[in-house]
Formats: structure tokens, sequence, C-alpha cells
């Protein structure tokens, strides 16, 4: 695994947050494989392909969900053109009485690189805390 490799794979993680937080879908919905999965069984969603992809990344944006979201931690391997990423994710939003992290958990991702660019293969984000809904609002 190659310095450069891990740089790569570093920043497709930096840019998951950073196209979700402003709101780019085209950008966001490239760095995955053309038949790319975000696994999200916390909520019981799993979405496939470009076009569910795209739609769920419209509905997050459309649903004002526009906090920031963080990726820590992260533990990157890869062998070739396969490779594996585990790292841990905090979302801020600000909520009525002061920004706040309103989600943590942790994302484990298969990828592999396409043309000479990493993408998401496989993301699976595992939520492990999120305050109940009365912290949030009270």
């Amino acid at each position: 695994m190659s310095a450069e490799d891990i740089c790569a794979i570093g920043k497709l993680l930096a840019d998951f947050c950073h196209y979700l937080d402003d709101g780019e879908v085209e950008p966001w919905v490239n760095l995955f494989t053309h038949d790319g999965v975000f696994n999200r069984p916390s909520v019981g969603l799993r979405h496939t392909g470009a076009a569910e992809l795209q739609s769920f990344i419209e509905g997050e944006i459309a649903g004002g969900v526009r906090g920031v979201h963080l990726c820590v931690n992260p533990a990157i391997a890869a062998n070739g053109n396969e490779g594996q990423a585990t790292s841990d994710f905090l979302f801020v939003y600000q909520l009525p009485a002061r920004p706040q992290v309103v989600a943590t958990g942790r994302l484990i991702d298969v990828v592999h690189r396409v043309d000479g660019d990493w993408k998401f293969a496989e993301r699976t984000m595992i939520v492990r805390m999120m305050p109940s809904v009365s912290a949030m609002t009270g």
C-alpha cells in the first residue's frame, strides 16, 4: 500500500462529508462505483446504484440536513485496486440552544480503484449514539 493510496482514500472519506454538508449532489454520488452501496442498518435502509444514491442525497439536502459531518480516526488498508477503511463519525447540528453532536458511530468501507480514482464500493454507517428527541428539542 503506497502513501499515495492512503492519502487518496483519506481524501475520499473527507469528500463524502464535504459534499454532503455543501449539498453537492453529483460529486457526492460520483464518490461511489456505478453499483456502489450505502448501507444504513440503524434505519433499515440500503441505497444501491447511482439513482438510489442520488435520490437519498437529494432528500437529505431538501430535508434541511445541513450540519457538519466529521470523519475521524481512519484506519486504511489497500492491496492493488481494492481496499478497506474504518473510521468514526460525528454529526454536529445547530439546535435552538447551541450546536450539538446529534449522532456518532462507525463507518466501514470497501473501496475500489476505478480508472485511477478510489471510490466506495460499499459504505456502511453504524450509528452508535443518538440523543433522544426530547434532548434535541429541549
